[in-house]
């Protein structure tokens, strides 16, 4: 499984993925089994690896084991909210030694955009624009007030919407910016 999902990009569902080289399971499982695996009454979710014939065996199921959770029930929602998530603070990092102002504002802003425009353009977030795919706002009455400027508090609020469960997720970063 670890070689699928290593091969699997981040927004994509390591699910229905042909085990190369797989000549058997364990135990065979049928559809109605699977249903009590992945949708039970507990709320945890097993993905199963299962022999479909002629279509190999495969990895069934793109489920964590958080089943009734709404944003982490899905493997890759959750592999790219971290991965978002991971950049973005790699990228406020690159401001700390920063002024607290709106120059450093708008190109934050603007290297975040454009990272989310990246996986916007290749199909990670959905949409048929950007604006339906995420928002990136910074500054002065918005996401600051005159405290947070004059602490050297840079917040960030960032809106994405990934493919489940279809809604933004709402992430707000706080960077110390213009110290030596």
């Amino acid at each position: 499984m670890a070689g699928i999902f290593a091969k699997t990009s981040v927004w994509r569902a390591p699910a229905n993925v042909r085990i190369v080289g797989a000549s058997k399971v364990e135990v065979e499982i049928n559809h109605d089994q699977q249903m009590e695996l992945t949708t039970p009454s507990h709320g945890l979710s097993i993905n199963l690896i299962r022999n479909f014939g002629e279509l190999g065996i495969l990895v069934w199921g793109a489920r964590t084991l958080d089943g009734t959770s709404q944003e982490w029930r899905y493997i890759s929602s959750s592999r790219m909210q971290i991965q978002i998530e991971e950049s973005i603070l790699s990228t406020l990092r690159s401001f700390r030694f920063e002024a607290n102002d709106s120059n450093t504002w708008i190109t934050a802003k603007a290297s975040i955009a454009n990272y989310l425009f990246s996986l916007w353009r290749q199909g990670a977030l959905p949409g048929s624009l950007p604006e339906e795919a995420f928002f990136v706002d910074v500054g002065l009455g918005t996401t600051m007030t005159p405290e947070d400027v004059l602490n050297k508090s840079m917040i960030v609020q960032v809106r994405v919407a990934l493919s489940s469960p279809n809604e933004f997720i709402v992430m707000m970063f706080e960077q110390k910016v213009g110290e030596r």
